[in-house]
């Protein structure tokens, strides 16, 4: 997935886009099936420390609109790993 990220010009240092990414390897990757076909989603993930972190930071436009199956990135830091994660989380709106 790293690869196709390079490959797609999808990765940059220092970038304002959010659609651009640092380092992949900072992300949590769910695969999700959305329907109904209006349905617009977005992930939250929870930490073990409490900590929350959002795949559309709060911004509209980065939640997903598209039915079927789709790969949603949520950033979360490199301390936290599988274990320390207690939740997550699909927003829906319609």
């Amino acid at each position: 997935m790293v690869e196709e990220m390079i490959r797609e010009g999808r990765t940059a240092r220092n970038s304002i886009d959010p659609a651009i990414v640092e380092d992949p390897r900072d992300y949590l990757y769910v695969e999700v099936y959305n329907d109904p076909h209006s349905a617009t989603i977005a992930l939250d993930v929870t930490a073990a420390d409490g900590k929350s972190y959002s795949s559309d930071f709060g911004f509209p436009s980065l939640r997903v609109n598209r039915p079927g199956f789709v790969r949603i990135a949520v950033y979360v830091p490199r301390d936290v790993n599988s274990e320390a994660i207690n939740t997550i989380w699909v927003r829906s709106w319609s």
